[in-house]
């Protein structure tokens, strides 16, 4: 009880992300808002154990919500449930069981996790965030396996610091430090990002401060977010630090935020960065 007084003021001011996130700061867009659930897969839900709140419902490829963040010196028990696409409950039996692991690339020494039957504690052991998947076999069988779920340590009370000054504008290059768009407050300047069905593009997001420099990104990572009315199933990405792959997967439009992220706090929304997909 004391670790969730002392955390509400903190859970106040995290603003949840897709991330996606994200490895490790080398993770797969898994984050959506409702369109075109993937009906055919088993789901995860993790709820509070002592209330019932649900924190994240994910399918294959699908994750809705996020894991609250984990104070220093502190730990956070969630409960595991799973249901079939019919949302049948799965219960873990003699035959049904959970397992987890950390995702490819992921550091092992930010949380420790135990599992007792569906409920799983995270216990911080040094502030920053890590990505893990959850499993559920039948007998010796994988049956399914969650998008990597971000996990963060933070620090309760912690104001962090701005040493790059406020953000003036989003600048987005391509990998070969080729212009491609400006984003100066609600103001998107350039053409939208045009793919074709299986194309890939890699832009690098460079946060301009008052300086006029990019920001040192240290401990900042790139979290994209798809907007309220977007479709889910037109990119896909992965985001290492400041460098984004966008991958297009099916004819659309969509508009992505690409905020600014620092241990699960958006530091800095810009306007939004229109992608055209386009048939082969």
């Amino acid at each position: 009880m004391q670790y969730r007084t002392m955390l509400v003021a903190l859970l106040l001011t995290i603003t949840p992300l897709g991330a996606c996130g994200g490895g490790e700061h080398d993770h797969h867009h898994d984050e959506h808002n409702g369109h075109n659930e993937d009906t055919r897969s088993d789901r995860l839900t993790i709820t509070n154990p002592d209330t019932g709140d649900v924190w994240v419902v994910a399918s294959e490829g699908h994750r809705h919500g996020e894991i609250p963040p984990v104070a220093e010196e502190q730990s956070l028990t969630i409960a595991l449930n799973f249901a079939d696409a019919e949302d049948n409950p799965l219960d873990l039996s003699a035959n049904l069981h959970a397992e987890l692991r950390f995702a490819d690339g992921a550091p092992e020494d930010i949380l420790e996790l135990s599992l007792d039957d569906n409920l799983l504690t995270l216990t911080a052991l040094k502030r920053g965030q890590t990505f893990f998947h959850v499993q559920l076999f039948e007998d010796d069988t994988l049956r399914f396996e969650s998008p990597a779920l971000v996990a963060r340590v933070v620090t309760l009370g912690e104001e962090h610091v701005h040493d790059h000054g406020d953000i003036s504008r989003v600048e987005l290059v391509s990998a070969d430090d080729a212009p491609i768009a400006t984003i100066e407050g609600d103001a998107y300047s350039g053409a939208p990002l045009q793919l074709n069905v299986g194309d890939t593009l890699t832009v690098d997001v460079l946060y301009i401060g008052e300086s006029g420099d990019p920001m040192e990104m240290g401990d900042h990572v790139v979290a994209p977010v798809l907007t309220d009315d977007a479709a889910e199933d037109v990119v896909d990405w992965t985001v290492d630090v400041e460098r984004v792959t966008f991958t297009a997967l099916s004819p659309g439009e969509v508009s992505v935020v690409l905020e600014l992220d620092y241990f699960g706090m958006s530091m800095h929304t810009p306007a939004a960065l229109p992608i055209v997909v386009n048939a082969d």
